[in-house]
């Protein structure tokens, strides 16, 4: 829920044209619904809830420009090698 929330907050502060905000909104909402909405007994419901959140939020970065400023990774995080 925090992820959500942070993601939902940080896209309605972005630049990106209202459609695309309510596009990326709608995209981030509907999987938290499943997964607090949906009986407990559908878990593959609730799983593939997990997998699409995961896709939206990884659809966030696509449409940003070459020159955005990106948050630092976390210490924890391991880091790609050339």
């Amino acid at each position: 829920m925090g992820r959500f929330v942070t993601h939902s907050r940080a896209l309605m502060l972005s630049e990106r044209a209202v459609e695309t905000k309510a596009e990326r909104l709608a995209a981030l909402a509907g999987p938290i619904q499943n997964i607090f909405f949906t009986r407990r007994w559908r878990v593959i419901t609730i799983v593939g809830s997990f997998e699409q959140f995961e896709r939206a939020v990884a659809a966030l970065d696509e449409d940003l420009p070459d020159d955005a400023i990106l948050p630092a990774p976390s210490p924890g995080t391991p880091q790609p090698t050339a």
